[in-house]
């Protein structure tokens, strides 16, 4: 185009673009008529970085093999008997029917995870069919990766006959479990569920995310000490918690731990004799 003919445009540089407010303010000034200049940085992991991860994990894997030595006598031992850890799909039915409930009431940012992930997947939709932006991509794939973690380990617990023989079934079992007894197997999934919790609330301004939290944080520690003091799972009887009875676990009770420890086995957790 010969000079005389060229349109001036204003410019718009846009320093440390990332995919939140910086594409943001480069995508508006671009709709504006700004020929916009964006300036990044790749973020790299350092090798400090990885290598203080890479101890840490080391370390709690010693930490587990220690104490599997000192309560087992055996480093690889996990202090079951074979086979008295058991997994069906006849055990799926009621422990959907029993847990949902206990588990939302005991871990409520569950409800806000659940949440997120159908804001992810909503905004991934919106999306499809076009170039995504680098930060939708990137949340799409942390979420499907988060939420196959905590749904994963959730569904593979629905399917312990153990939780399910807690709750009346399968073979109509006694129910009357503690709740509290029962979630616990499913407390491992805090750590991608808390994850996909904090994006919907990050996204909310200040004065409405953290008394959101604050609210969350109050109803869980009173909704779990109703669960441990009140609450049965299933139809155990009178409905209230079973009485404890004496004995170890699998292989006995472990090293200044108390009777009734273990999940199934002589006679399990303390709360009912197993096969009862």
């Amino acid at each position: 185009m010969p000079p005389a003919e060229r349109v001036e445009r204003p410019i718009c540089v846009v320093a440390g673009v990332g995919p939140g407010n910086g594409e943001a303010f480069a995508r508006r000034f671009s709709s504006e008529g700004y020929a916009v200049a964006l300036l990044a940085r790749r973020a790299r992991l350092g090798g400090r970085t990885v290598a203080l991860w890479l101890g840490s994990v080391a370390l709690f894997g010693a930490g587990v093999l220690a104490f599997d030595q000192w309560a087992y006598g055996s480093a690889t031992s996990t202090g079951y008997s074979p086979g008295e850890i058991t997994f069906s799909l006849s055990a799926l039915g009621p422990n959907l029917r029993g847990l949902p409930g206990p588990l939302v009431r005991a871990m409520p940012l569950s409800v806000v995870a659940l949440a997120g992930l159908a804001w992810v997947a909503a905004r991934a939709w919106r999306h499809r069919g076009e170039a995504a932006s680098a930060g939708v991509r990137r949340d799409a794939a942390v979420a499907v990766a988060l939420g196959a973690g905590w749904l994963g380990l959730w569904l593979l617990y629905f399917a312990y006959t153990w939780t399910a023989h807690l709750a009346g079934g399968p073979g109509g079992g006694p129910g009357g479990g503690t709740a509290v007894h029962v979630i616990r197997f499913y407390l491992p999934a805090l750590g991608p569920l808390a994850l996909l919790a904090a994006w919907p609330l990050s996204r909310l301004r200040a004065f409405v995310a953290w008394p959101a939290l604050a609210a969350l944080a109050v109803l869980a520690v009173l909704s779990f000490h109703s669960l441990a003091s009140t609450e049965a799972v299933g139809a155990g009887p009178g409905g209230g918690v079973t009485p404890p009875v004496s004995g170890g676990g699998p292989s006995g009770p472990l090293p200044g731990v108390g009777p009734g420890y273990g999940p199934s086995g002589g006679p399990g957790y303390g709360y009912y004799p197993s096969g009862a």
